[in-house]
Parts: C-alpha cells; structure tokens; sequence
C-alpha cells in the first residue's frame, strides 16, 4: 500500500504527536535532572550561602537544616533515581522515534512505539513511587522544622506556618501524581490502539 493511498486517523494524529509531545519533554526532564543529581552538593552550599542573609540566627539555623534535611532524603534516593532517569532519556527517545516512524508510514513504527510505551509505564510507574516516597518524607520534615519554628513566636503564626508548608507539600505531590497517571493512561490507551488489527495493517 503506498503512502498516498493510507489516510492517517485520528487516532494516529493523537498517539504520534503526544508521542512526540511527551517524548521531547521527558528527554528534557530527565536530562537536566541527572544534571541536577550531580549538583547536589553544590545546591546545598548554595542554600547555606542564602541562608546568611536571614537576619535572624535561631530561624537562620532552622532554615538551614531543614534544607538539609531535604536534600538528604533525596539524597538517601539518588542511584535508584539516576538509573531511572537514564531509562526515562531512552525511553524518551524511543517515543520520538516511534512517533517519526508513524508519520512515515515506516513497517517498525508500531514495534517503535510499543518499546516506547512499555519502556515508559515503567519508569514513570518507579518515579512515581520515588517521588511520592520523597515527599512523604519531605512533608514529615517541614512538619517538624514548622514546629521549631512556631516554638521562637506565636503558636498561632506556628499552625499557620505548619498549614502552608503541608498545603504545598500535598499540592505537589497531588499534581507529581496526577501528572504520572495522566501520562501511563495514554500509553495503556496508545498501547491499547496500535494493538488493533485494523492499526496494524496501515503499516504493512
């Protein structure tokens, strides 16, 4: 069957460009947080150098460590994450690559993606349960440090502090979550699609 003679459906539109979409910003992501991986040193000093200008010394140490604190949990992550990161830039690309080879009417197009796929369900699966393991952890500790904070001043400043930093704690999980689900749906849905005979045989 020639190029001219196959009509793509919606469906091919949809699957390709998000492909390409969610490929193009995965192999981004991943990029640059395995660069930030190896910075984490760096970014710790870097908070220390910003916490100098705070005025205060006691809310000056209590920023300090919980900052260090943080880092530490990602740090206790930072292997699992760094090889996770790699796999997602692989992955990543293969969505690229699989979402060109649509285009292009090429017979490994449907092979392409489904590697693609396969290979992103899973790493979005275990950044997933990374990420929400982190900020678990991350609440737990901006818990505590609003407390200390809360112990120089007004409790009621200390309930507020504490109430903000877990609304924004949650808020991000909530949206780190919602975001990895939203994504696995469409490989599930992607995977579900190109698996039909009908989808298959455009490209034979």
């Amino acid at each position: 069957m020639s190029d001219d003679s196959r009509e793509r459906t919606a469906g091919i539109w949809v699957v390709g460009i998000l492909a390409l979409i969610l490929g193009a910003m995965g192999a981004c992501g991943g990029t640059f947080s395995v660069i930030g991986l190896f910075f984490q040193d760096a970014m710790v000093q870097m908070n220390d150098d910003l916490q100098a200008s705070q005025p205060d010394p006691q809310l000056r140490e209590i920023n300090r460590d919980m900052q260090r604190e943080i880092m530490e949990v990602a740090q206790g992550y930072k292997w699992p994450n760094l090889a996770l990161q790699l796999l997602n830039v692989l992955a990543s690309f293969a969505l690229i690559v699989g979402g060109i080879l649509l285009f292009r009417w090429h017979p490994s197009a449907v092979m392409a993606m489904m590697i693609g796929l396969g290979l992103s369900i899973f790493v979005d699966l275990s950044l997933g349960g990374i990420q929400t393991a982190i900020g678990i952890q991350n609440m737990a500790v901006m818990d505590t440090y609003a407390q200390r904070m809360g112990e120089l001043g007004d409790p009621a400043a200390q309930r507020m502090m504490g109430g903000i930093m877990r609304a924004s704690g949650s808020f991000g999980l909530c949206m780190g979550v919602g975001w990895a689900l939203a994504k696995i749906g469409f490989y599930v849905g992607s995977i579900v699609y190109l698996r039909k005979e009908k989808v298959r045989a455009l490209f034979y």
